[in-house]
């Protein structure tokens, strides 16, 4: 009965921990200045002080860092996910269309641009 009961808890366990999804594409780097293209998929930004502008209709975009400064294209209804403090985000998508925004930590802000 105790081998029953273990592993039910760790099935439970598996079952309730979140997946987390794998970006499409990543860029990782400190103080650096770059344009990237989504080209429909999800992207991660990991890293600090970062200047990025991003085309192409992301799906996702993913920042976990600090003093990050972004522009980006979301397709319609996709997803802001923010974890650090101080990241900037600037987003435009089709007139009318929503993104979800996730942040954890001080100071972020997300913004739409159009």
């Amino acid at each position: 009965m105790m081998r029953n009961t273990g592993l039910a808890i760790v099935a439970a366990m598996v079952i309730a921990t979140p997946a987390r999804a794998e970006a499409d594409q990543t860029f990782s780097g400190a103080g650096q200045r770059t344009a990237l293209d989504c080209d429909g998929g999800s992207l991660r930004i990991e890293g600090a002080s970062n200047e990025v502008s991003i085309s192409g209709g992301c799906t996702a975009l993913e920042v976990e860092g600090a003093s990050n400064t972004i522009q980006v294209d979301m397709a319609p209804g996709g997803t802001i996910t923010l974890v650090g403090a101080s990241n900037r985000v600037r987003w435009t998508a089709p007139k009318d269309a929503r993104v979800k925004v996730q942040a954890t930590g001080a100071g972020n802000r997300v913004l739409r641009a159009d």
